[in-house]
């Protein structure tokens, strides 16, 4: 087992039990019924809420304090949970919650940071929006560094499991193929999908890792767009879960998909189908071990 790894999971089983004595001490909510959740728009739709009960998914709310300051964390699972962890950052990304639901209809784990409908960190203890992007929280120098690692133990991460973050990027952003040079030490592994929008981003540290045989893999799949990254070690990173997972031997893959025109249900469920299709690729070639 990878030594990086090891370390990494001693911290986490630290983080849990923390987390499990803030449940006991009443700063945790082990359960939550959707229709008390009010503040949840993605979970309180009424397709979403009558897919959960269609398929039996249990919902479960963490919420982690940081001084007054609190945080909610919604975990989604059905049993039996698999390899595959599914991650959901920025609460506006809506293609990315409604897909990352469907992906676990038949088993799976999907973790959710609930921030009222806005990408940035929302404070539940002085119901204020913070400026804070919950993905650049994953550096020992960052404030918020122990959410992260109490996100990190929400997945329930074993030596096999695979994270899968799942986010939407805005059809007004530079984020995009063409662009895609701009944004770290990346590589284009392949471009076969239309939208340059819609993509695969696989980091890895070394040459051996296994994340890029998956992007070999990936391309010869089908029509996707397909992007590496050799991150940087942690301190000199953005403080991104990509840059983290690279750098403590974690297996993580992000699916980067147009979002979505709010409002427009059409297209709506046009980014939803996409999603789900980078979605099942990826699930049918990373069963195939060991080479993930």
């Amino acid at each position: 087992m990878n030594k990086l790894f090891i370390i990494f999971l001693v911290k986490i089983a630290i983080i849990t039990l923390i987390v499990q004595q803030a449940q006991s001490s009443g700063k945790a909510n082990p359960a939550i019924s959707p229709k008390n959740n009010a503040h949840d728009l993605d979970l309180n739709r009424s397709e979403n809420q009558q897919f959960m009960l269609e398929h039996n998914i249990l919902l479960k709310q963490q919420t982690y304090a940081i001084g007054q300051e609190k945080y909610a964390i919604n975990i989604y699972q059905k049993s039996p949970i698999g390899t595959t962890r599914y991650l959901v950052l920025h609460d506006n990304e809506n293609a990315a919650f409604d897909s990352g639901l469907r992906a676990i209809k038949d088993g799976g784990l999907l973790v959710v940071l609930e921030n009222k409908e806005s990408r940035y960190l929302y404070d539940f203890g002085k119901n204020t929006q913070t400026n804070t992007d919950p993905n650049r929280i994953f550096d020992d120098k960052n404030k918020y560094f122990a959410l992260g690692q109490a996100i990190l133990s929400s997945l329930q991460l074993q030596q096999d499991s695979l994270v899968v973050a799942l986010h939407n990027n805005s059809p007004n952003s530079t984020f995009k193929m063409s662009n895609i040079h701009k944004f770290g030490n990346t590589q284009i592994v392949c471009q076969k999908d239309r939208n340059e929008k819609n993509l695969y981003w696989i980091p890895y540290k070394n040459s051996t890792d296994a994340g890029l045989n998956l992007a070999k893999k990936l391309c010869n799949a089908g029509s996707y767009n397909v992007v590496s990254e050799q991150v940087p070690a942690i301190a000199k990173g953005d403080g991104s879960l990509s840059i983290y997972a690279a750098n403590r031997g974690i297996d993580y893959v992000n699916i980067e998909i147009k979002a979505a025109i709010a409002g427009d249900k059409n297209n709506e469920n046009t980014a939803m189908l996409a999603q789900q299709n980078y979605i099942t690729t990826l699930a049918k070639l990373s069963q195939a071990k060991p080479n993930r």
